[in-house]
């Protein structure tokens, strides 16, 4: 794995944990409290940095299933 990979395995974990964190009953904890203002706010940057399928114009839907659809971009 590439060290681009690594970065990426890293943030995919921080923004998992900082999303199934952010539930007002574990805010309670100090612990978690503080890590959420630590990291929230860098987390949502680098979300809004991320390639998503908006980014790409969208050439036809190639299949569609029980889980989603395939489009050929």
């Amino acid at each position: 794995m590439t060290h681009g990979g690594h970065r990426c395995s890293l943030e995919d974990s921080m923004n998992a944990l900082v999303l199934d964190l952010d539930f007002p009953a574990l805010r309670k904890n100090k612990n978690i409290e503080t890590f959420l203002n630590r990291y929230e706010k860098v987390m949502g940057h680098i979300r809004e940095m991320q390639t998503k399928s908006e980014d790409f114009d969208r050439v036809k839907v190639i299949g569609r299933g029980a889980f989603g659809e395939v489009q050929l971009l």
